[in-house]
């Protein structure tokens, strides 16, 4: 009778420990594809963000292309625009928030570890100076549907 007790508490602790491994990674790869998803999100609303700004600044001078990126942010749905320059330091108001390669020419995602992710796209205005559009939006979602998947994971594998 100790033998069939010991064997089922094995197969009970093995089966647990299949769940728990199949809970992390699937948080894990959910991780991944939100990013993912974000990300794509993030560079083509850049790309063609990117285009219009620059074509602006050309045409009709350096205050109205901050006026068209100042009116994109008014919409204050969780996502923020605005023009830095990137040769500043983060503490000047015209900075970017987070530290950033000057000498980039790619879209570069940043990511904060706080409650924001922070992404940059160099836009070349002939201005002399490198000059990009940040992108900052809340991942409080992300981070709360992360987080309940979790939870549920770790229940599946207690129960």
């Amino acid at each position: 009778m100790r033998l069939v007790a010991k064997l089922t508490a094995a197969l009970f602790l093995a089966i647990g420990a299949v769940f728990a491994l199949h809970g992390y990674l699937s948080v894990q790869r959910e991780r991944a594809i939100v990013d993912a998803y974000r990300h794509r999100g993030d560079h083509l609303v850049l790309q063609v963000l990117s285009a219009m700004v620059r074509e602006r600044w050309q045409s009709a001078g350096s205050a109205a292309a901050l006026a068209q990126i100042a009116s994109v942010d008014a919409r204050r749905d969780g996502v923020g625009l605005r023009w830095v320059w990137l040769d500043l330091p983060g503490a000047d108001p015209s900075g970017p928030a987070v530290p950033v390669d000057p000498s980039g020419t790619e879209i570069v995602r940043v990511d904060q570890a706080g409650a924001r992710a922070f992404v940059y796209a160099p836009v070349d205005v002939g201005a002399g100076r490198p000059g990009a559009i940040e992108l900052s939006e809340s991942i409080d979602e992300e981070e709360q549907f992360l987080q309940v998947s979790g939870r549920n994971a770790v229940l599946t594998a207690l129960g």
